[in-house]
């Protein structure tokens, strides 16, 4: 889906506007895992979208991160554990995303 036509759809007209091709490509990325089922535990975190797109994701469906803990540091980067709340609801949800450095 084009982020226009998202945006149309989204309550609190997301994705910003103002994000730029490679932002829209590290959301696309991180979609894409979680359809996957990435994510939801520490031996399948998300890959490859670094931390801002972390960022821009998890905003993407109205959630802001409230806790963030590194849980291993690894050859290949670091594994956040991330605490996210939703800003209508309030529902927490955990993430976890491997960082590379």
């Amino acid at each position: 889906m084009k982020p226009e036509t998202y945006r149309k759809k989204d309550a609190l007209g997301m994705p910003d506007p103002e994000l730029s091709e490679e932002e829209l490509t590290l959301i696309y990325k991180g979609c894409m895992q979680i359809r996957e089922g990435k994510g939801e535990n520490p031996d399948n975190p998300l890959t490859g979208i670094g931390i801002h797109g972390f960022y821009i994701l998890i905003e993407l469906f109205h959630f802001r991160a409230e806790k963030q803990s590194i849980m291993q540091v690894t050859k290949d980067g670091y594994l956040d554990k991330m605490e996210c709340f939703h800003i209508v609801t309030g529902k927490v949800l955990v993430l976890y995303n491997l960082v590379s450095e």
